[in-house]
């Protein structure tokens, strides 16, 4: 018993610790865990005590000629129960190793999850993403946090997460995520992705594989919800569009320049990070725009303003010079 648990112990020091994410479902799970494998030898140590009663009574029984097929059948029974219990254990650890292994290649080093498809998180590609596919579905929602089938509780993470992360979600919008969870696995993994608990917005864009619509539904204001995922990408690129027509990085002075345009004509709440999430997206589906020219000089003052801050690092830099160099030398 003790050998197995060593067993399993090594085989996680190998090839679990190392990886994201099965070392985060022994850490979530380390309560269970232990008290299994004690109540486990708890258990085996309670059988060995049966076992040897068992042994007594089969002496003596043999002793009066009475009984002793059927205790020694019982005996046999329990013996195989407790031999069973230490291969139960290795391959539950091995399951566990396996199934994380498996269920977490889309986890980055840094442990965020990407999609196992690294271009439909960029370009979401229009795919079917109706119930119909199994096999399509369980992909996309790998590394998916499950979720109660209730739809109520559905209505509740959905909600949570709208006023933490202030996306300006309407009742009947959130409604319509919620119903359309149940038949398209595209706002199923939306939902998924709400129940979890992020530390900033950016670790929520780069969980799942539509950081496209993440950065949509927290960069507009007044959103348009499709219970359809695919019409749902056309409804995000089409905004997208809209926006950067109306608003050519091109003719901005810089990128910070741009993203005040935008918002202060569309009310949007763009940053650096859903300015390039939906730059990079239309990037992928075809559409190119110019980024504005990088300049770092842009005029005579800030010429001037550079001589000096460059004349004052210099003559500081002698100053220490003098101060640390020894005399005579």
């Amino acid at each position: 018993m003790i050998g197995f648990i060593i067993v399993a112990i090594i085989l996680y020091e190998i090839f679990g610790k190392n990886n994201t994410g099965v070392s985060r479902k022994v850490n979530s799970h380390k309560d269970i865990i232990i008290f299994a494998i004690i109540a486990l030898i708890a258990i085996r140590i309670i059988l060995g005590v049966i076992g040897g009663m068992f042994k007594n009574l089969i002496f003596a029984s043999d002793m009066i000629g009475f009984g002793a097929f059927g205790l020694f059948g019982s005996l046999s029974l329990i013996g195989l129960i407790s031999a069973a219990i230490p291969i139960v254990i290795i391959a539950a650890v091995i399951t566990i190793i396996v199934k994380a292994i498996n269920g977490d290649r889309n986890i980055s080093s840094s442990g965020q999850a990407v999609n196992p498809d690294k271009q439909s998180q960029v370009s979401g590609s229009r795919i079917n993403y109706s119930f119909d596919n199994k096999f399509a579905r369980d992909k996309y929602l790998r590394g998916a946090q499950k979720i109660s089938k209730s739809e109520s509780k559905r209505m509740k993470i959905v909600q949570r997460f709208n006023k933490k992360y202030n996306l300006n979600l309407r009742d009947n919008e959130i409604e319509t995520i919620v119903k359309a969870s149940y038949m398209d696995y595209g706002w199923e993994r939306e939902v998924a992705d709400m129940a979890r608990d992020y530390d900033s917005e950016s670790q929520w864009y780069n969980y799942g594989p539509a950081n496209w619509l993440r950065a949509y539904l927290h960069a507009f204001n007044v959103q348009s919800i499709s219970s359809n995922f695919n019409m749902q990408h056309q409804v995000v690129y089409d905004s997208y569009v809209n926006v950067f027509e109306c608003v050519n990085p091109a003719d901005c002075k810089n990128i910070e320049d741009c993203i005040r345009r935008m918002n202060e004509r569309f009310y949007t709440s763009f940053d650096d990070i859903t300015f390039m999430i939906a730059y990079n997206f239309l990037e992928a589906n075809g559409k190119h725009y110019e980024l504005p020219k990088v300049n770092i000089i842009e005029g005579k003052d800030d010429m001037a303003d550079l001589k000096r801050k460059y004349d004052a690092t210099k003559e500081r830099y002698e100053e220490e010079k003098k101060e640390t160099s020894i005399p005579g030398i």
